[in-house]
């Protein structure tokens, strides 16, 4: 971490803050910023990384580790061995970045969480899902859900990395409505079991893996990283409605499929990194103009009345 103040004479215009990834998630740089603006004298509320490999080793944390590798090992056992069809169109550069920017997933998401009583979270969930089993064809799903863990009392305010992944498998086939009753229930046990040791992890998906054949874990990644809100301003698309670009492309290794969430009232911003070996750049974008048509279809339903 980096600290510096910028001047104008004797006069201090801007403070300056670069932060790396490796010392604390997103989660944790909101805490530091809000506590670096309410100038608080008052001791911090989160546990220090030192503090927290401790009580890790405990029985009760070694409890829920046991439970977390349960989960993953369990789901990934039970489901069907997803058919992804091969990429046809392999790329060099191989990993492809992607914005899609839409007007109309907002008002969607939230008309079609108020008619299925739930968060607009879970109908973000299940759209993606559908949209990914429409262009894919896989049809039971899964993927990897960031969970920011400051749900957990003790780590609500630290300023480290607790961020992980937890397994999400959802059944997309039937009715959007029950896709979006599945999402919500598969998410909070995703999150639920997404505080582990890695290195457990690991090891035990590798076991899966060797059993049931490499497709078993296709490495597909969403993260909502709207906090209620959003993180940083989401610019408008420079169109009436909704526009995708392609940002840059690049050799260095990442996941297979990521996709993250951002957004506001008025605008989402959809952020993809997608390898090109795993699904060919353009069907990856389809499947984010995919996602707002679902979401559309619930709006013009909510609107009929329907």
């Amino acid at each position: 971490m980096r600290m510096a103040a910028v001047v104008d004479g004797d006069r201090c215009t801007h403070a300056v803050l670069v932060m790396s990834h490796l010392v604390f998630d997103g989660a944790g740089a909101v805490v530091m910023m809000a506590e670096t603006a309410e100038r608080t004298t008052a001791p911090v509320r989160g546990i220090a990384p030192l503090e927290q490999a401790r009580q890790q080793a405990l029985p009760a944390a070694q409890r829920h580790n046991a439970a977390a590798l349960r989960h993953w090992e369990t789901r990934l056992r039970q489901i069907p061995v997803p058919a992804m069809p091969p990429s046809r169109d392999v790329r060099s550069p191989r990993y492809h970045h992607g914005v899609f920017r839409s007007t109309a997933l907002p008002a969607a998401l939230s008309a079609a969480a108020l008619e299925h009583g739930t968060d607009t979270g879970a109908v973000l969930l299940a759209a993606f899902a559908t949209a990914f089993a429409a262009v894919t064809g896989v049809a039971v799903l899964p993927l990897r859900l960031m969970a920011s863990n400051r749900f957990r009392a003790e780590l609500d305010g630290s300023v480290c990395p607790v961020s992980q992944n937890g397994l999400c498998v959802l059944d997309t086939t039937g009715e959007f409505g029950d896709v979006v009753r599945r999402a919500r229930g598969a998410a909070m046990a995703a999150y639920k079991h997404a505080y582990y040791d890695r290195r457990d992890l690991e090891a035990r998906v590798a076991a899966v893996v060797a059993d049931r054949g490499p497709g078993v874990d296709l490495d597909v990644n969403f993260n909502d990283r709207r906090f209620g809100g959003s993180l940083r301003p989401v610019p408008r698309p420079a169109g009436p409605d909704s526009e995708f670009a392609w940002v840059s492309a690049h050799d260095d290794p990442q996941s297979a499929f990521f996709l993250s969430a951002d957004g506001s009232d008025e605008v989402m911003e959809l952020t993809l990194f997608v390898d090109s070996h795993f699904l060919a750049p353009d069907d990856a974008a389809a499947i984010l103009w995919a996602m707002e048509t679902v979401a559309a279809r619930r709006l013009a339903r909510h609107d009929r009345g329907v």
